[in-house]
């Protein structure tokens, strides 16, 4: 892993559009926002600026048809206005960037985490992906979103 604070002070310039989904350092959760999240929720650590941040893991089960939930906010994926909600198996994984978490940190088995793209991934695990894998989700994505919107008309 590169250096933590060049990492993540280089992808506040990104080309690509931040997610309104990305939970900044300074965001608190309340009591009972906490003990809804508790349940499949995953902690690490990992030093940001000299200092050990906690980073809470949402993952989405890998069972066809479970619902794709945001690894950051623990929201369920469900499209632009309408109610077709992200599953497993379906489509719309790739409007979606999933990554399997095999780091083995604080125990945590293989687990499958969903970002909106590379670029939120990288802010929330404060580290550098390869270019060639953004650029591949990037027109991936582009693809999916055309044939998507040539199915609107």
């Amino acid at each position: 892993m590169a250096d933590n604070e060049s990492v993540q002070s280089s992808y506040f310039g990104s080309e690509y559009e931040p997610s309104v989904f990305t939970i900044t350092s300074k965001e608190v959760f309340n009591k009972d926002e906490k003990k809804k999240l508790r349940a499949g929720v995953h902690t690490i650590k990992r030093r940001l600026n000299g200092r050990m941040k906690k980073i809470h893991l949402f993952n989405t089960a890998e069972s066809i048809n479970s619902l794709l939930v945001n690894a950051i906010t623990g929201i369920h994926y469900y499209n632009d206005g309408g109610d077709l909600k992200y599953k497993v198996g379906t489509a719309q994984e790739y409007d979606v960037f999933k990554v399997k978490f095999l780091t083995g940190e604080n125990s945590i088995p293989g687990i499958l985490l969903c970002y909106d793209n590379p670029e939120q991934y990288e802010r929330h695990l404060m580290c550098k992906l390869d270019d060639r894998i953004r650029r591949k989700w990037h027109s991936k994505n582009a693809e999916y979103k055309h044939k998507i919107s040539m199915h609107k008309m």
